[in-house]
C-alpha cells in the first residue's frame, strides 16, 4: 500500500496495529525482514498525525530487534521549550547503556572527551561543556557516530528516536549529520515523528535519504477495521459506529476517547464535553511546550466556537495584537491550530484539543471568557446558538433580552440535543420572572424533559399548563406529548385517556387538530396492540391536508401498520407508498421530529415482507435518535434494528442493539422502558449462546455491520452494489449528500461549479433509481461508505 502522492515512491503505509499489512506481512514479521536487508538500511523512519500509534510501531520494532539479539536504545524528545538538556533525545536513549563505558572505554581518548561533553553517563558530572562552533559539532558528531559503530559491532544497535518533533536544535543537526553519514555496520536508526511539526530542515534530509534509498518511510494509517471496533463498548449501534470509525478515520486515540465520551464533540458546541481524566492528561501532553501567552490565548479559543475570527480570541484573551500574533504562531507551529481553508479561520486541530484547553481553564476565568465573548459575538450578528453558550454564564435575573436568546436556542437544539434545551430553556424561565413561564415556554422545558429520558419530570412541567384553555393549539400539543411520555412509561391507558378528553373538547371543529388526536390514538392502540379505533380513513386525510408533509406521513404509515393489522393488505401497501414518499423526501431536521413516523412505516414494510426497505427506516431512525440524544426513543429504534439483524441471522449484532437500547432506556426515569429493554436483552444473548454466537463484548469484530471485513449480504450487499454504479466523482457527491450537505456547499468542497453538482446528481439518481436526497442518503448509510456527521433538526414544529 503504497502513499506516492503524499510521500517519497519507496514510503509506504503500514497498519497502526497489526491489521493490513505491508507486501502480505504483520508488521512484526516485516520489521524482522528490515533487519536482514544486504543494503542495511540505516533509517527507518515512522511518520504521522497524533495519537496514530507511531509508538506501538517503535515497541514493536524494538521487540523483533531484541529477538535478533541487537542492543536497543530507546529515547523519547520532550517539548523544545522545557529542555534544558541538548543533545536531550540522544541523552536519553544512550546514556544507560554507556553507564559501564565510565571507566573504560574501547574509543580514542579524543573521541572520549567529545562525547564526555555530552553524556552525564560519561562524563560524571551534571557540568557538560557542549562544543557550539561548527568545528566542535563536527567532531563531536563523528564521535557520536563512532560511538554507534562500536554498539553495533557485537549483533547491532537499534536506536529508537520517538517525538523527534519535539526534540532540541542539537539533537535535530545530530540527526540529520548521521542521516548523511551513517554508521558503518548494522546500526539502524528509528525515527517516529509528527510531519506538521517536524523541523524543515530536517525534513528536507530526511526526504532525500529516502529518495536515495538510505532510509524507509512508513507512514502510519488507519488501525484494521476490526481492531477499531474492538475501542468501540458494545453499547453502541452500527451506525454509531460506523460515525465514529468514519469520524476518527480510525485513529485508536480518537476512537477511544469518543468512545470514553459516548459522543463526538461537535465544532460548534457552546458547552464542551468534560474529557474523562486519562483522555485528558493523555491530550493535554500536547499542550507541555506552550508558553503561557500561548496558554492564554488556546484558552480564549475553546471558548469560541469553530471556526473563529482571531480578533476575537484576541478581546476573550485581553491580549494586544502582537502578542496575539505570537501566540497564534506558537499555536500553529505545535499543531494546536490550523487554518480553515474554507473560511480562512481557525480552529483546533481535532475537538478533543479544544475540550482540553477548555477544561483546564479556571471556573473564574471561564465566567470572564464568556461574559467578553458574548457582546462580541453579539454585535457580529450572532446567531442564538452562538450566543446561548456564553449566556449561561453571564446572563443575570431580569435579563429579558438574554432571557429571549436563550428560549431561542432551547427551541433550536430541541431535536439535536433536548438536554441542553432543557437546561437553556430553565434558565431562561428563572431569569425573566420569578413565577410560572408563558405556554410556549413550559411546552418547550417539557417537551425537551421527556425527550432527554426525564419522562415524569416533563410530565410535571406539562401538567402545569392545565385549567387554562384546554382548546389552544398550545394544550393540544402538550396533550400530544403526555400521551406519548405516558406511553413510554407503561400506562397506555392513561395515554388513551388524555387523547379522549382532548377529542371532546375539540369536537371536530378544529380538522388539523383533531386529525393529529386521532392519528395519536391509532398509535396508542397499535403500540399497546390493543384493538384500533374506529376512524373514517377518508375524513380523516382530509383534515390533514393543511398538515406537513412529514405530519402526514407519519398519519399514512400509521393507516399502513393499521391496515396490515386489520389484514387489509391492499390499503397497506397504498398507505405505505405514500408514507414511504412523503418521509423519504423528507430532510432529517423534518424526519427528526416525526421519528415514530418512520418507526410505523418500517414496522408495516416488515410485516409486508419489505425488509430491506424496513432495515434502512429504521436505522434511519436509530441514527437520528441517537444524533439527537432523543434517549426517549433510542429503545424503540434499537430493539426494532436487533429484530431485524435476529432475522437476518446476525445474532451478534442483534444483541449488540439489544444493549443499546438497554442502555439508553437505563438513562431515562421510566422502569417500564427498562424492563422491556433488560428482558429483550435477556432472551437475545440467550438466543446467542444457544446458537454459538459469542455476546459481542466477546467478538466485537464481528458485531457491527456494513462495512464489515467478512463479504456483506442482504440489505448491505445490495447498496453497496449499487453504489458501485457510481463513478469516482458522483460517489464523492453522493457521500457529501449523506452528510446533509447543500448542492453549494458540495460544490465549494469539491471544488466544482453549482451546475456540474446538479448534473452529479442527476446521474446518480438514475443510476441508483432514487426519488429523494434522503432516500440516497439512507442507501449510503446502509453501504461501505458511512456519512459524517449531517446537519442538526431545526427548531421545535408539531410535535408527534
Amino acid at each position: 500500500m503504497c502513499a506516492a502522492a503524499e510521500t517519497p515512491s519507496s514510503a509506504c503505509v503500514i497498519d497502526r496495529e497489526f491489521g493490513p499489512e505491508i507486501s502480505g506481512q504483520e508488521p512484526g514479521s516485516w520489521f524482522e525482514t528490515i533487519f536482514d536487508e544486504p543494503s542495511g538500511t540505516s533509517v527507518l523512519e515512522i511518520c504521522g498525525d497524533r495519537w496514530t500509534g507511531k509508538s506501538l510501531l517503535l515497541s514493536t520494532l524494538a521487540a523483533s530487534g531484541a529477538r535478533r539479539g541487537r542492543v536497543i536504545a530507546s529515547g523519547c524528545a520532550v517539548p523544545r521549550s522545557r529542555v534544558g538538556m541538548p543533545f536531550g533525545v540522544f541523552v536519553d536513549a544512550l546514556d544507560d547503556v554507556l553507564v559501564q563505558y565510565r571507566t573504560c572505554h574501547p574509543w580514542s581518548e579524543e573521541q572520549a572527551q567529545w562525547l564526555k561533553a555530552v553524556f552525564p553517563a560519561l562524563s560524571g558530572t551534571a557540568q557538560l561543556c557542549v562544543p557550539t562552533s561548527p568545528v566542535g559539532r563536527y567532531h563531536l558528531f563523528s564521535a557520536v557516530r563512532a560511538l554507534l559503530e562500536h554498539l553495533g559491532s557485537d549483533g547491532g544497535l537499534l536506536i529508537t528516536l520517538d517525538d523527534l518533533h519535539c526534540a532540541d536544535e542539537a539533537s535535530m543537526e545530530l540527526v540529520a549529520h548521521l542521516v548523511r553519514h551513517p554508521p558503518a555496520g548494522p546500526v539502524l536508526m528509528a525515527l517516529a515523528y509528527r510531519p506538521r511539526q517536524l523541523d524543515h530542515n530536517l525534513q528536507d534530509v530526511l526526504n532525500q535519504a529516502v529518495a536515495n534509498g538510505r532510509a524507509k518511510r512508513v507512514v502510519a494509517a488507519g488501525i484494521s477495521r476490526e481492531a477499531a471496533l474492538a475501542l468501540l463498548p458494545e453499547d453502541m449501534s452500527r451506525v454509531q459506529c460506523n460515525l465514529m470509525l468514519d469520524e476518527s478515520d480510525r485513529n485508536p486515540g480518537l476512537l477511544k476517547a469518543y468512545s470514553a465520551l459516548r459522543s463526538i464533540p461537535g465544532e460548534h458546541a457552546p458547552i464542551m464535553p468534560r474529557l474523562p481524566l486519562d483522555v485528558l492528561t493523555d491530550t493535554l501532553r500536547d499542550f507541555r511546550a506552550l508558553s503561557d501567552l500561548a496558554w492564554q490565548v488556546a484558552r480564549a479559543a475553546a471558548v469560541l466556537g469553530e471556526p473563529f475570527i482571531p480578533a476575537n480570541v484576541g478581546c476573550v484573551a485581553c491580549v494586544s495584537g502582537e502578542e496575539l500574533c505570537s501566540a497564534i504562531d506558537e499555536l500553529v507551529r505545535e499543531d494546536l491550530l490550523r487554518v480553515d481553508i474554507v473560511t480562512r479561520r481557525l480552529r483546533f486541530s481535532n475537538p478533543l484539543l479544544r475540550a482540553a484547553a477548555y477544561q483546564t481553564a479556571g471556573t473564574g476565568w471561564l465566567f470572564g471568557a464568556h461574559g467578553r465573548a458574548a457582546p462580541i459575538l453579539a454585535q457580529q450578528g450572532g446567531d442564538p446558538l452562538d450566543l446561548a453558550g456564553h449566556l449561561q454564564y453571564a446572563a443575570v435575573t431580569g435579563d429579558t433580552d438574554s432571557s429571549r436568546i436563550l428560549l431561542e436556542a432551547a427551541a433550536e437544539t430541541l431535536w439535536t440535543d433536548p438536554g441542553q434545551a432543557a437546561t437553556w430553556a430553565a434558565t431562561a424561565m428563572d431569569m425573566s420572572r420569578p413565577g410560572p413561564g408563558t405556554g410556549p415556554e413550559t411546552l418547550l422545558l417539557g417537551s425537551a424533559l421527556m425527550l432527554s429520558g426525564k419522562l415524569s419530570q416533563g410530565m410535571t412541567v406539562l401538567d402545569g399548563l392545565r385549567g387554562e384553555d384546554e382548546s389552544h393549539p398550545i394544550h393540544l400539543k402538550a396533550t400530544l406529548w403526555r400521551a406519548w411520555a405516558l406511553r413510554n412509561l407503561g400506562r397506555p391507558d392513561g395515554a388513551d385517556q388524555e387523547i379522549a378528553t382532548a377529542l371532546k373538547l375539540t369536537g371536530g371543529q378544529e380538522r388539523e387538530q383533531h386529525a393529529l388526536l386521532l392519528g395519536a390514538r391509532l398509535e396508542n392502540a397499535l403500540a399497546a396492540n390493543a384493538p384500533l379505533p374506529e376512524i373514517e380513513e377518508d375524513a380523516l386525510l382530509d383534515d390533514a391536508a393543511g398538515l406537513s408533509a412529514v405530519t402526514r406521513g407519519w398519519l399514512y404509515a400509521l393507516l399502513a401498520m393499521g391496515a396490515t393489522r386489520s389484514r387489509a393488505t391492499e390499503h397497506a401497501v397504498l398507505h405505505r407508498a405514500v408514507a414511504c414518499r412523503l418521509l423519504d423526501q423528507a430532510q432529517d431536521d423534518e424526519a427528526v421530529r416525526y421519528l415514530d413516523g418512520l418507526y410505523w412505516l418500517a414496522a408495516a414494510e416488515s410485516a409486508l415482507g419489505r425488509k430491506e426497505s424496513a432495515a434502512r427506516h429504521y436505522e434511519r431512525g436509530l441514527l437520528l435518535a441517537e444524533r439527537g440524544k432523543q434517549l426517549s426513543r433510542v429503545p424503540q429504534f434499537a430493539l426494532a434494528v436487533g429484530e431485524m439483524d435476529l432475522a437476518d441471522g446476525d445474532l451478534a449484532g442483534s444483541v449488540r442493539h439489544a444493549v443499546v437500547a438497554a442502555a439508553a432506556a437505563a438513562m431515562t426515569d421510566s422502569e417500564y422502558l427498562r424492563a422491556v429493554t433488560e428482558e429483550a436483552e435477556t432472551a437475545l444473548r440467550a438466543a446467542g449462546r444457544s446458537a454459538g454466537t459469542a455476546a459481542p463484548h466477546m467478538s466485537r469484530a464481528a458485531a457491527p455491520g456494513p462495512a464489515s471485513a467478512q463479504p456483506p449480504s442482504g440489505p448491505t450487499h445490495t447498496a453497496k452494489t449499487r453504489l458501485g454504479r457510481l463513478s469516482k466523482r458522483e460517489l464523492e457527491v453522493a457521500v457529501q449528500v449523506s452528510r446533509g450537505r447543500t448542492n453549494q456547499q458540495i460544490a465549494r468542497a469539491l471544488t466544482v461549479s453549482h451546475k456540474t453538482v446538479e448534473t452529479h446528481l442527476g446521474r446518480i439518481f438514475k443510476k441508483l433509481d432514487v426519488s429523494s436526497r434522503a432516500e440516497l442518503a439512507t442507501l449510503v448509510g446502509r453501504s461501505y461508505v458511512v456519512p459524517r456527521e449531517m446537519p442538526g433538526p431545526g427548531p421545535e414544529g408539531e410535535c408527534g
